[in-house]
């Protein structure tokens, strides 16, 4: 009978060539990788009309990952659209899967799909100081050689801050928030009178 690296006979290989295979491949991540902390999304809905709100991310996880490939850094990903600046930056960054089951899955987080990496979430890449959030995740790459899936990538683009909460905790992750979201800068003027409590709404007109 025939035999193929992909399809060895009855179609999967041994447990120990695919224990070889996964810590090859671990081996491999945290020899050339990098720590990136992942971010599951919390979706918060509309109760009526079941409309996403915004997003919260309130979880971290630090897990090595490799990154594969860049694209678009620079010009053209950085263009002017009719909503302003458009930065389209891409990535892709691959994780181990048994790592990902170790380090992420099994302290059970807020995951819309269970078990792997989910579109949505987001990945803090510290070496840029920068957020991606997840577009698409390859799950059969390569297709199960030996009868087994090693390891995730994930395509991500730079992040376009909204109205999300994001508070996990990590100081030079909580910051982007405040640098990004929108705020109104209010400035009392000398010799004003009146007094203001704590919590107190303080409006203006012209």
């Amino acid at each position: 009978m025939p035999t193929s690296p992909y399809f060895p006979t009855y179609y999967g290989g041994t447990s120990g060539e695919q224990g070889l295979l996964q810590d090859l491949v671990d081996e491999q991540i945290k020899l050339f990788g990098t720590d990136i902390y992942y971010m599951p999304r919390t979706i918060l809905k509309d109760s009526t009309l079941d409309d996403i709100i915004y997003n919260k991310y309130t979880e971290q996880f630090q897990i090595e990952m490799m990154l594969q490939n860049v694209e678009g850094f620079g010009s053209p990903s950085e263009f002017i659209s009719k909503f302003g600046l458009r930065i389209s930056d891409e990535v892709k960054f691959s994780v181990s899967q048994r790592r990902w089951d170790a380090e992420v899955a099994e302290h059970n987080p807020t995951l819309t799909v269970d078990g792997r990496p989910n579109e949505g979430d987001l990945l803090y890449f510290p070496l840029t100081k920068d957020l991606y959030e997840i577009k698409f995740v390859e799950r059969e790459d390569p297709f199960y050689q030996l009868g087994k899936i090693y390891y995730y990538t994930m395509t991500a683009e730079i992040y376009e801050y909204g109205s999300d909460d994001i508070s996990t905790g990590i100081e030079e992750i909580d910051v982007i928030e405040t640098l990004f979201s929108n705020s109104i800068a209010l400035t009392m003027a000398v010799g004003g009178t009146g007094d203001f409590t704590i919590g107190e709404t303080v409006t203006g007109s012209t």
